[in-house]
């Protein structure tokens, strides 16, 4: 062998390994960006779903007030009632209700009692339904209470209108959750 035939056998050598580490070199840059680009799907696919069930959860977000349904007539008749409504676009489940006069807590199966007491009077005939443990779809009312004989309607009217409804004296608590499990409270007379 020639100087010049091992000079051109080593050259080839080194050509052969320059290559397998350019190509090693290429490999392992593949490797590790196929893996970065995986990583950043992955994170991206993980923000995307939380976003996608927060936005699920607020698809059916129950916002659930009560209000009194009042009126009166020159006759000295009138109706009054009160109602609990869900504006919300899912359903509300009612947990818990409490009712405050003047600061004193009652629960909701003593409405009857409150409102006796705010119209001074015993109240004769009223019609009521059940609120707490209800599923109240979207807009969805409970009639709640209802005085029923239009005498003392007008009165309770009269009366809740002047003394109560504008002062804020009387409040009912309403604890509810929607199908997900998230709780609201709603407190407040609301006004139609």
């Amino acid at each position: 062998m020639t100087p010049l035939s091992i000079f051109f056998i080593e050259s080839s050598s080194y050509q052969r390994n320059m290559t397998r580490r350019r190509t090693n070199n290429t490999d392992k840059i593949l490797s590790i960006s196929a893996i970065v680009v995986s990583a950043c799907a992955l994170v991206v696919s993980i923000v995307q779903t939380r976003i996608m069930q927060k936005q699920q959860e607020k698809s059916v977000w129950p916002h659930v007030r009560w209000y009194v349904a009042s009126g009166w007539g020159n006759d000295s008749t009138g109706n009054f009632s009160v109602k609990v409504m869900n504006k919300g676009i899912g359903p509300a489940i009612i947990k818990d209700v409490t009712l405050i006069l003047e600061g004193t807590q009652y629960g909701s199966d003593e409405l009857r009692t409150v409102l006796e007491k705010i119209g001074k009077q015993e109240i004769l005939s009223a019609n009521e339904e059940q609120c707490e443990q209800t599923v109240l779809l979207p807009n969805d009312i409970i009639n709640y209470f209802e005085v029923v004989n239009p005498k003392q309607a007008y009165e309770m009217a009269r009366i809740f209108a002047q003394d109560f409804y504008s002062k804020d004296r009387f409040d009912i608590i309403i604890k509810y959750s929607d199908v997900y499990g998230n709780e609201f409270v709603s407190s407040g007379n609301t006004r139609f």
